[in-house]
């Protein structure tokens, strides 16, 4: 076997495991969260503790002393409203508005400001925001959230900072990802981090049952390479129904809610499929004419075959059990700053469903509350904090060359840092309301893959979903 570069998913609790399923429709999917929640106003690993504002506060903002930007060492507090599952203790975002302070050369310190989890569930988060007043100077926010806080004028345009910013465009950021930021063509967002997926192989399990692994390759490693590889690395149960590795687990769970984007009912996702099968996935006019291909048609009978024929489905709690004790020949990882390794886990391109592009979701995006006393340095100093979020929290939604990536992630092979280029460079990125993605679980995933639906029907009512929304 060709030795391959390795990467560790890590022990993963039923807690981090729950977070990471419902969160994958939310833009926060990783399967090595943080499992130590943190009440608000305790201390962070780092020294920080995010602060929980009812009311506004009185600005302690004032001009800066070099009439524009704050000066090195100025200190420019910059307070940015996040989920309060993101101000946990170990939290990489926390962690990153840290080492953003230290790369501005302390021109600015950010301070969190945790907004209850439970707007971004119930569809409020725009609202939650506007109650902080002037307490924020930037919103991070996941993608699909976006929307909401548009909508309810959380936010302000960014058009005006961008064109007197040279150093920051469109080109700087890996192909397509500037445009999540954009709400109706208008710029909103600064995007910080991608979430990248891939396939993690499980070396140890496939060198233990002596399954050869097969070229890591974007172009080569399609549907049928991968199905091959799953159906090799799959040990089904003894006759007591124990010690059975799933070549590749997937959650089912047929009792889902589609109008609650916390309940999924199945894992991986269905829109990671069909966006590699078709090159994106969003509510455009163009994405709405995809859905009748046939390679979207191939890939849910793909999928489907995967739930239905290889003993690879599962409920829930069983599929956290085989990742909990890595039981499992392969499975979906996403690429986070700080959490791989290189040990147990061969890193694989996601599977080539049609288009030959990789499927991902703009992660965490930065935008000037609406109430900021000083847009423009809040505006400045999302450039630094974007930055740093890319490095430390997630994939750099700003482009990277091997080399820098290799930094980022040390310990894979060199072939490894041009794959991840080469798929940053070929994204099929999902950009879904969460009314849209409603419609994809009520559709897709319930009508057809767990229920009776034909494949092609399904999409069709998928795409009048979408073309109504």
């Amino acid at each position: 076997m060709t030795p391959e570069s390795h990467i560790g998913v890590g022990e993963l609790s039923r807690r981090a495991l729950t977070k990471a399923l419902a969160s994958g429709v939310l833009g926060l999917v990783t399967l090595a969260c943080d499992d130590s929640a943190q009440p608000l106003g305790e201390q962070s690993s780092g020294g920080q503790s995010a602060t929980s504002y009812t009311g506004s506060r009185e600005s302690v903002r004032v001009d800066s002393a070099s009439g524009g930007s704050p000066r090195p060492g100025e200190r420019r507090p910059i307070a940015v409203g996040m989920l309060s599952l993101d101000t946990g203790r170990n939290s990489h975002l926390v962690r990153a508005l840290e080492q953003a302070a230290n790369a501005s050369d302390f021109r600015y310190v950010f301070e969190p400001v945790a907004i209850p989890d439970s707007a971004l569930f119930e569809m409020r988060l725009g609202a939650a925001i506007n109650t902080l007043g002037d307490a924020l100077d930037l919103v991070l926010a996941p993608q699909w959230s976006i929307y909401d806080i548009v909508k309810a004028e959380a936010v302000q345009p960014i058009r005006d900072y961008l064109a007197g910013r040279a150093s920051l465009s469109e080109s700087e950021f890996w192909s397509a990802v500037f445009d999540a930021g954009a709400v109706e063509g208008e710029q909103y967002f600064v995007p910080a981090s991608v979430i990248l997926n891939v396939i993690a192989v499980n070396v140890a399990h496939a060198e233990f049952i002596g399954v050869e692994l097969p070229l890591a390759d974007r172009k080569t490693f399609d549907f049928a390479t991968f199905l091959d590889l799953a159906q090799r690395l799959h040990v089904p149960p003894d006759q007591d129904g124990n010690n059975g590795i799933p070549g590749f687990p997937i959650s089912v769970n047929p009792d889902a809610d589609p109008t609650q984007p916390q309940d999924v009912p199945i894992f991986p996702f269905s829109s990671e499929f069909l966006a590699s099968a078709i090159g994106r996935l969003d509510t455009s006019p163009e994405t709405i004419d995809l859905l009748a291909s046939q390679d979207a048609v191939n890939a849910l009978e793909d999928l489907r075959a995967l739930v239905r024929d290889f003993g690879f489905a599962m409920p829930p709690d069983e599929f956290y059990r085989h990742l909990d004790e890595t039981r499992y020949g392969m499975t979906v990882f996403s690429l986070r700053g700080g959490i791989i390794d290189t040990f147990s886990h061969a890193l694989y391109p996601y599977p080539d469903f049609g288009s030959g592009r990789t499927p991902a979701i703009v992660d965490r995006l930065l935008g000037i509350s609406a109430a900021s006393a000083d847009p423009a340095v809040a505006y400045d100093s999302s450039i630094v904090l974007a930055q740093s979020i890319g490095d430390v929290a997630g994939f750099p939604a700003l482009r990277k060359s091997p080399r820098e990536i290799e930094l980022l992630y040390p310990g894979l092979d060199e072939g490894k840092y041009q794959l991840l280029v080469e798929m940053m460079d070929n994204l099929a990125l999902i950009n879904l309301p969460p009314a849209a993605h409603s419609s994809l679980f009520l559709h897709v995933d319930l009508g057809a893959i767990l229920g009776s639906d034909a494949s092609a029907a399904a999409l069709q009512k998928l795409a009048n979903a979408y073309v109504n929304l």
